[in-house]
């Protein structure tokens, strides 16, 4: 995923700082050096992302049962209901994509993890 739009105003080593933080880390250290309020830079990176930005999320019943807490904590991702209708729990089989919510856009590594899942 090419986030270079993100980075565009920033000098190399203030790219390198803000890769080396933590995934929760990210966005406000951005918006601060882009002098940027977080809710517009969280909407530039959804969209150069390709991914909506809810404005409410309500968590599955059990996160850990559907994603391991290594990979919710490392990641900063968690799973979540799927938008719907109904007020009905939608079955989710091993071979459905689980909808999760994250502070910063999935790379390579965190794919590999997921994919494994």
């Amino acid at each position: 995923m090419n986030l270079n739009s993100i980075y565009s105003d920033l000098s190399d080593e203030q790219r390198q700082e803000i890769e080396a933080l933590p995934r929760s880390e990210r966005i406000l250290q951005i918006a601060l050096l882009r002098n940027l309020p977080t809710r517009e830079l969280v909407k530039a990176v959804a969209e150069t992302a390709g991914l909506p930005v809810l404005d409410e999320i309500e968590l599955v019943e059990n996160p850990t049962s559907t994603l391991p807490l290594r990979l919710i904590h490392e990641y900063q991702c968690v799973p979540v209901r799927k938008p719907s209708d109904s007020d009905e729990d939608e079955v989710i089989d091993e071979d459905s994509p689980i909808p999760l919510v994250t502070l910063w856009p999935p790379d390579s590594k965190m794919d590999r993890w997921i994919y494994a899942v």
